[in-house]
């Protein structure tokens, strides 16, 4: 009795082994049929197409400020004399352009714009340096 238990237990076992190795018999491809024919296609990496805009005369404060970001970074004052609206730009965001701090600066520049969607990507290209004053300590 004790043997065909011992056989009926060993039958129950290979059968469950049996089982689950089918499922890992391998395809044509190589990989395994449980995980399908098709495999996920990453999505393609998106690559703007930067054109610069409309040349715009900036005004640019001689300190900077702390940016109302989730990561700790320094922002320029600056102000559109066109629209004679306050933003601040993050210290790097005007390309060919270097803040000195102490200095008031105008300057003209471009923006750049994603050709593809039309949106301006906070970005900009220093045109020229229209002017730069050293400021007293107490500005």
């Amino acid at each position: 009795m004790l043997n065909v238990k011992k056989v009926a237990v060993a039958t129950i076992v290979g059968s469950t082994m049996l089982a689950s190795l089918a499922g890992c018999q391998s395809s044509s491809n190589g990989f395994a049929s449980s995980f399908g024919k098709k495999q996920p296609v990453p999505a393609p990496r998106y690559i703007p197409n930067l054109i610069e805009g409309e040349l715009t005369q900036l005004d640019i404060a001689p300190q900077k400020q702390v940016c109302p970001s989730r990561l700790p970074m320094q922002c320029m004052s600056v102000i559109r004399a066109s629209t004679n609206e306050n933003v601040l730009l993050p210290y790097n965001a005007i390309k060919g352009f270097t803040h000195m701090q102490g200095y008031r600066y105008t300057i003209n520049a471009r923006p750049l714009i994603d050709q593809n969607n039309k949106q301006a990507t906070g970005e900009w290209q220093l045109v020229n340096i229209v002017s730069s004053i050293k400021m007293n300590d107490a500005s």
